[in-house]
């Protein structure tokens, strides 16, 4: 279901060592692993503009199950709240 115009974030995940002896272990084997296992980008669409956070937190939820496979422990987010990121689409204008 479309609507008339809807609003856009992008969020990035990344998988984040934890500081400590697991942390060392954790950074060998992530070395090993390519870039594209250490990061997804979801886009989030919502027909009203949404908090950073909110956004933030969607991304999380949707993407946990790729996240556990791939063997993440800890997550960093961001949502930049530039006019690159976040952008109003209007469709048929």
């Amino acid at each position: 279901m479309s609507s008339q115009s809807d609003n856009y974030s992008l969020v990035t995940l990344n998988d984040r060592l934890f500081p400590g002896f697991a942390g060392i272990m954790r950074a060998s084997m992530v070395a090993k692993r390519s870039p594209s296992d250490r990061e997804i980008k979801v886009v989030v669409a919502s027909p009203s503009n949404v908090a950073a956070g909110k956004a933030i937190k969607f991304a999380k939820k949707v993407t946990k199950h790729i996240r556990v496979s791939r063997g993440w422990s800890f997550v960093s987010a961001r949502a930049p709240p530039s006019p690159a990121a976040v952008r109003r689409l209007s469709v048929g204008s």
